[in-house]
């Protein structure tokens, strides 16, 4: 169980510097300095509005009962469905 924390600081570890390398590979020195410290504000942001978004749309049935996904049986039995199926759909569209 101790070993969970070290796992996942690894693994943002890693990523934060496969993105750093990126960044370093598409930027220039003209606006390497600019482009840097994006890494850090996108995972502040994203660490705030990830949850809100969770939240929000997990449990649309109890949440919106008024609503069309109300209705839906799938979104009552698998009340996580909607989300995930949101966060994928946005996921597959960023692809090029």
């Amino acid at each position: 169980m101790i070993h969970l924390p070290i796992l996942r600081c690894a693994l943002i570890e890693t990523r934060r510097s496969v993105i750093q390398s990126m960044l370093g590979e598409i930027t220039d020195a003209t606006n390497e300095a600019q482009a840097m410290p994006l890494t850090s504000i996108t995972w502040n942001i994203g660490c705030v509005i990830g949850p809100m978004l969770g939240g929000t749309l997990s449990t649309p049935a109890q949440q919106y009962p008024d609503s069309f996904i109300a209705r839906v049986r799938l979104f009552r039995d698998y009340p996580y469905v909607y989300r995930d199926f949101l966060y994928q759909s946005y996921s597959s569209s960023s692809h090029h």
